[in-house]
């Protein structure tokens, strides 16, 4: 199929389309082509992960919740999995509109649910359900606190976080900025004394992707997540792609962006 005129301007009038690769025949809405590898890789990985740990029989019984889904792409790409029930959260109410509308032009039906929410008030949101598995992606890299971001999103997961954020290059941690940090408490007593770093911008709510509104916000190194997530309650923090495995990926080595995902 091809939009009509009409339709290319209601798309454009709604956009830009940052984070998603909508399709439908030949037709195709992005915003940034050369991005657009950042949004199948993140698919993928995300359905290796879930096939990987779970069976098809256990993902019938299962629930899902995307935490700042933009306008829905990452999760309507993995929902031909049997999950029980899907669910978006997302702070912007005009990013769920811009999904609604590509859906509707392009003949997409969905079976997610969408909700306005963020993170100060997931559980008003949410009301108070837990969900088996918590989508995170290109979230944390817009809050102040991760650790923070952390705590709101952990009791609402039951079972799996599956993370995906820019991180600081964690070989700018070195022994003399290792020592400065000193780990001298007693939970280092019998394990790696681990430490992160974290850099700061600020940020407004200009982007559709970015802050909700002015604020200074953390880029943190991977050792920072991992220990964000221990913190906050989530156990056995794992990297599922490192930087250099994720810029290969997604931009074939064109743009210097350095991320991670993880699985706690």
């Amino acid at each position: 199929m091809q939009p009509s005129l009409a339709d290319i301007e209601a798309l454009n009038a709604h956009g830009p389309y940052n984070d998603s690769v909508w399709t439908a025949g030949g037709a195709v809405l992005t915003h940034e082509e050369a991005l657009s590898g950042r949004g199948h890789y993140l698919a993928k990985t995300l359905r290796e992960v879930l096939t990987a740990r779970f069976t098809r029989g256990e993902l019938a019984e299962m629930s899902i919740a995307d935490i700042g889904c933009y306008d829905g792409w990452i999760p309507h790409e993995v929902s031909d999995l049997p999950f029980r029930k899907m669910v978006g959260v997302e702070p912007r109410l005009k990013n769920i509109r811009k999904g609604e509308l590509a859906r509707k032009v392009f003949g997409i039906d969905t079976r997610v649910e969408f909700r306005v929410g963020g993170l100060e008030n997931l559980e008003q949101c949410l009301g108070g359900e837990v969900f088996d598995i918590v989508v995170s992606t290109g979230l944390l890299h817009h809050v102040e606190s991760p650790a923070e971001a952390l705590r709101a999103m952990r009791p609402r997961c039951g079972r799996l976080l599956f993370l995906e954020t820019i991180a600081l290059d964690s070989r700018k941690i070195g022994d003399r900025a290792r020592a400065g940090i000193e780990p001298r408490d007693v939970v280092y007593f019998g394990r790696a004394k681990t430490v992160g770093m974290s850099g700061n911008k600020l940020e407004s709510s200009y982007y559709d992707g970015s802050a909700t509104g002015l604020e200074v916000v953390s880029i943190s190194s991977f050792e920072t997540i991992a220990l964000s997530c221990e913190a906050a309650g989530f156990s056995a923090p794992k990297l599922e792609a490192d930087p250099d495995a994720y810029r290969r990926a997604a931009w074939k080595g064109r743009r210097p962006f350095h991320a991670v995902i993880l699985t706690a």
